[in-house]
């Protein structure tokens, strides 16, 4: 879905199989949706944090096995009740991880989220009408929230992390999905 919706606005893109493939020209990263599972993740995360630490950009959509803390070069970046059990809500336990169709803009300011409103993250199309899954818990400093949700905004379906020059945009906004 991603590939046909960049070539329909003329962004230019090449796709790659391997993040090995990666001309050392590349200045940004777009990880599609369902790209990381639990078998590649750790080998993406170690290509990421060479990236990012080169100065660049990873740009990292939903995922299925999210990046987590050992992940990230900054420590305390969790999934939100990841654990069977765990979950504050029933329907939270089905999935995994906090889910849910309600989030809050932090920083319309952020170019990631030009041209949109409050309105825009009220329930997405579909007959769920989900607009987050798998959300990580609000990182408690090192990070720019741009969108949180659930009770007190305890989650942060999108922030952005900041290594030096470079930088993680990372997003568990349904995005790729609803494309």
């Amino acid at each position: 879905k991603l590939g046909p919706w960049l070539w329909e606005r003329k962004q230019p893109f090449t796709k790659v199989a391997s993040l090995a493939e990666i001309e050392t020209s590349t200045k940004v990263v777009l990880v599609g949706s369902g790209a990381i599972t639990d078998e590649n993740r750790a080998m993406v995360a170690e290509a990421l944090k060479s990236f990012v630490a080169e100065g660049k950009t990873a740009i990292v959509l939903e995922q299925p096995s999210p990046l987590r803390e050992a992940d990230f070069p900054l420590p305390g970046i969790q999934l939100a009740d990841r654990e069977k059990g765990k979950a504050a809500r029933p329907e939270w336990e089905k999935v995994g991880g906090h889910t849910g169709a309600i989030s809050h803009p932090m920083a319309l300011a952020h170019p990631v989220l030009m041209n949109l409103s409050p309105d825009d993250f009220f329930t997405w199309t579909g007959s769920d009408q989900l607009n987050y899954r798998l959300s990580y818990a609000t990182p408690l400093g090192g990070t720019i929230n741009l969108v949180q949700a659930g009770e007190d905004l305890t989650l942060a379906p999108m922030f952005e992390l900041i290594v030096g020059r470079g930088s993680y945009l990372v997003s568990q906004m349904l995005i790729g999905e609803k494309l």
